[in-house]
């Protein structure tokens, strides 16, 4: 079965129907029936997601985010790879020549956490973090 990495930007637009993001989220998610397949998301993400939509539309529909996510993708939890946050400060480093940031930290995270348990695919719309992921992107 194909591995998912779902980025933060996918499931907001998945879940808030006044985001930009929203018709081509459903889309995707329909086209490619994510909630059925074996989809990912890193504690990073998690925390991107929770923190917007409890700031636009209120700790309720966070919370019911949170439960949504735990039910139907695996949660992946950072602190168990293996000198983590040095490993990702490379990619960082990396990524970001001449002092510019091109990709952030949680989009660095993203791509370690790819490599390390070997994820098939990365869902976003983001198009840095495609630009430099180590595996196809699905959007749109």
């Amino acid at each position: 079965m194909t591995k998912y990495f779902l980025d933060t930007n996918f499931i907001i637009g998945l879940i808030l129907s006044n985001d930009d993001l929203h018709m081509k989220s459903v889309e995707l998610n329909d086209k490619y029936d994510l909630e059925n397949q074996d989809c990912y998301v890193s504690n990073h993400v998690l925390d991107e997601i929770i923190t917007i939509i409890g700031q636009y539309e209120g700790s309720n529909l966070a919370y019911n985010t949170y439960l949504m996510i735990k039910d139907n993708f695996t949660i992946l939890n950072e602190c168990n790879i293996p000198t983590f946050n040095s490993k990702v400060m490379t990619t960082y480093l990396e990524k970001n020549i001449n002092d510019k940031q091109k990709v952030g930290f949680t989009d660095s995270s993203i791509i370690e956490i790819i490599k390390y348990y070997h994820l098939d695919k990365l869902v976003t719309f983001d198009k840095k973090l495609a630009k430099n992921s180590p595996v196809s992107v699905i959007s749109v």
